[in-house]
């Protein structure tokens, strides 16, 4: 494959036409790219010349008309590609999706020879046309002619191999008319398209100009110009308007897509006329990368003298081509391979890339006359490759300020050639534009653009048209030297009102609950929560596992404790205490599960496992497990904390009296008062749970009878308690007897 850096698409200011053949027709121009210099009465101009491929022009007459006889020298086209991609304006849009889950100096000469006519011809013939100066820059034969009959020129020009369009008589007579000279470009008969590189002028004059008078002859509709300017201001243009475009047309969905629309219908909206300017960017030049023009490696002295076969291993050292590969060569210069062509053209029946990637496999195929020593080819190469880099990179470091101006214009707009000058007072404009979108859960999005005006809009739908009122300009401007432009229009307020009521008849939905919104993306289930340890405080009661009441009748269906099993705790626990086997909440049933609890358990217990090894508790140790039963049951008493005991899990199942066989625990003791109090609520609550179990006195009203003494609990109540099966309880004046119980080892 052979790949070659091409020239950004845009021809050169001026009328260009094609050499005279079999379908000679005026050549396409679709853009002019053009550089100011502006240093106190000297202008610099770079043009860019690009032209039509399929026009087949091999040769073409360009025309310019300037005021003074410029001094011409050969532009850089990677210059020009910097300057483009550089300071393009770049559309962007930033999406946020809402969570929806669940939580001047002199330039070198060029080649050529140059000399100043006398206005004859060369046989001394008169014709009415002085020609000021013939020169080659680069590829291009330069001429520049002085008359007072624009049909006198048009016949030198045609008889000088120079063609020329009948329609351009009446302009160009409007120029001469005008005190302006002609200068004429055409590629050199020996040289290719791949040749054509970028022409500078050097000449005195206060401002830039763009002569598009003499375009329209071979101009297309809305023709792209862009007029770069490298100074210590930002640029504007004098005679023609300056435009903000209508940010609210620009399709940010697809990323200005509709860009060159919008400003060309900007600049022909009224008091712009199709005579107006955009500015796309401003500021600093050190947006400009110099390496992308300009190494320092490039030289053109190690090619005289240099053998032929050796040529292409020394532009792959410098950089300028990479042709290593028989199968692909590129070179990355535009006008290195013209160069090639020139002095080390490909031998017939082989390919370029082959012949470019090994030198020495067709070595005796090469041409040594069109090469000779090299020092055509060095010559060449530092006139139209080094030294137009090394002077575009003096340029980017000398002028610290770029403006890129822009604009489309019509052949019947082209009555008026525009003029530049600085401001050093304006802002600076950026090139880079990114609005942001907010999509919510709803699919309702709100497009916030960079001038903080926002759009409403559902997601998925393109981008609005607005109502046919919505202008496409913002402002136009009259530009001044100094301080802040001239309004003309102002387009403010409409564009705001307009807007708002787009907003008002598209406001946002009606915010779905949080549940109910679906997750934008998927969300990996939150981590099981960590079983808590045992001394942490109980649960609220909306979550806290409840025990369920033993059933009172056998055939009561067992499915009623399920909740609270399937509830319960993953880690194991101890176990509940065996009720007696008498007793209607303890079937003796041993085949199956069942609730072992002091009326329910909150869990399921299979007997077998501890109950036929743990024998009854003493009085002392059933009146300590009771009084600790409040403390630590939440379902007795929810406002008691949680109690551990010194040796296992505090976990008690709800109280029953006919079932005094339980898991022992070693609380602190408890006031007297407190003991009676909870024993007489317990008492009351046991009724429906144990039918067998004696009532306990209830407490007595507050009639201001005496109570018992605080120094103990009465024994008739403690008898009552645990006194049951035969069993006495221990007397309550025997000390040794209220020993911490614990289970059998």
């Amino acid at each position: 494959m052979l790949a070659a850096l091409p020239p950004n698409r845009a021809d050169a200011c001026g009328g260009t036409v094609c050499e005279p053949g079999p379908n000679a027709m005026p050549v396409d121009q679709t853009g002019e790219n053009i550089l100011f210099i502006i240093d106190q009465g000297q202008v610099e101009v770079h043009i860019q010349i690009q032209y039509d491929p399929d026009t087949n022009a091999q040769q073409f007459a360009w025309l310019i008309p300037l005021p003074e006889v410029p001094t011409f020298s050969v532009g850089s086209e990677l210059l020009f590609q910097e300057l483009l991609n550089a300071t393009v304006p770049t559309y962007g849009l930033q999406d946020n999706f809402e969570f929806c889950g669940g939580d001047t100096d002199s330039f070198p000469a060029t080649s050529g020879a140059s000399f100043t006519g006398d206005g004859t011809t060369g046989d001394g013939t008169d014709t009415g046309v002085i020609v000021k100066k013939i020169e080659t820059v680069g590829a291009f034969e330069v001429v520049v002619l002085a008359g007072m009959n624009a049909g006198d020129i048009m016949q030198w020009l045609g008889d000088n191999g120079y063609q020329q369009d009948p329609n351009a008589e009446p302009i160009l007579q409007e120029y001469l008319d005008e005190g302006n000279s002609v200068v004429a470009f055409k590629l050199s008969n020996d040289e290719g398209l791949s040749s054509i590189h970028p022409i500078v002028l050097s000449f005195a004059e206060p401002e830039g100009c763009v002569p598009i008078r003499l375009t329209r002859i071979a101009a297309v509709e809305d023709m792209d110009i862009r007029a770069f300017s490298l100074g210590d201001g930002r640029a504007i243009p004098t005679n023609y308007r300056h435009v903000l475009v209508n940010p609210l047309k620009i399709d940010w969905l697809n990323l200005g897509a509709n860009y060159k629309e919008v400003v060309s219908l900007a600049v022909d909206a009224f008091m712009a006329e199709g005579h107006a300017f955009v500015t796309e960017f401003a500021g600093d030049s050190n947006v400009l990368n110099i390496g992308n023009f300009y190494s320092q490696v490039w030289s053109a002295d190690p090619f005289t003298g240099l053998a032929a076969v050796d040529v292409m291993s020394q532009l792959n050292q410098q950089g300028l081509t990479d042709c290593t590969d028989e199968f692909f060569c590129q070179f990355n210069h535009p006008l290195v391979q013209g160069l090639l062509s020139t002095y080390l053209p490909v031998p017939n029946g082989i390919t370029a890339e082959q012949f470019y990637s090994c030198l020495s496999c067709f070595e005796a195929d090469i041409d040594l006359g069109a090469w000779g020593d090299g020092s055509g080819f060095a010559k060449d190469l530092l006139a139209r490759v080094i030294e137009p880099a090394e002077h575009a990179k003096t340029l980017v470091e000398t002028w610290p300020y770029l403006t890129r101006l822009y604009t489309t214009i019509s052949p019947n707009e082209m009555t008026e050639d525009p003029l530049f000058l600085l401001n050093p007072e304006l802002p600076d404009v950026p090139n880079l534009r990114i609005a942001q979108r907010d999509i919510s859960c709803e699919d309702f999005s709100v497009v916030t653009l960079p001038d903080g005006r926002q759009v409403n809009m559902n997601f998925g739908d393109p981008w609005p048209q607005f109502q046919d009122e919505m202008p496409w300009e913002e402002d136009v401007d009259q530009m001044v030297m100094d301080g802040m432009p001239q309004p003309l229009v102002d387009n403010t307020p409409l564009i705001d009102q307009l807007l708002a009521e787009w907003n008002q008849q598209h406001p946002p939905p009606p915010r779905a609950p949080p549940a109910a919104r679906p997750p934008a993306t998927p969300t990996a289930p939150p981590p099981a929560p960590t079983p808590r340890a045992a001394t942490a405080a109980p649960a609220p009661p909306s979550t806290r596992p409840r025990a369920t009441a033993a059933p009172t009748s056998s055939a009561a269906p067992k499915a009623a404790v399920a909740p609270a099993t399937a509830a319960a705790p993953p880690r194991p626990s101890p176990p509940c205490w065996p009720c007696s086997a008498s007793s209607p909440s303890a079937p003796a049933d041993a085949a199956e599960p069942k609730d072992m609890s002091i009326g329910t358990c909150s869990r399921r217990h299979v007997p077998g496992d501890m109950s036929s090894s743990i024998p009854r508790s003493p009085p002392v140790a059933e009146r300590r497990a009771l009084s600790a039963i409040p403390r630590i049951s939440g379902a007795m008493s929810p406002r008691a904390p949680a109690l551990l005991s010194g040796r296992r899990e505090a976990r008690v199942c709800r109280p029953s009296i006919a079932c005094p066989r339980r898991q022992a625990l070693e609380p602190p003791r408890s006031s007297p008062v407190a003991e009676w109090r909870r024993l007489s609520a317990l008492g009351r609550m046991s009724q429906a749970t144990c039918p067998r179990a004696p009532a306990l006195a209830p407490r007595p009203a507050d009639d201001g009878a005496p109570r018992p003494s605080p120094g103990r609990i009465r024994p008739s109540h403690l008898d009552a308690v645990a006194g049951r099966e035969g069993q006495s309880p221990a007397p309550p004046h025997r000390r040794d007897t209220l020993r911490p119980w614990s289970p059998p080892r």
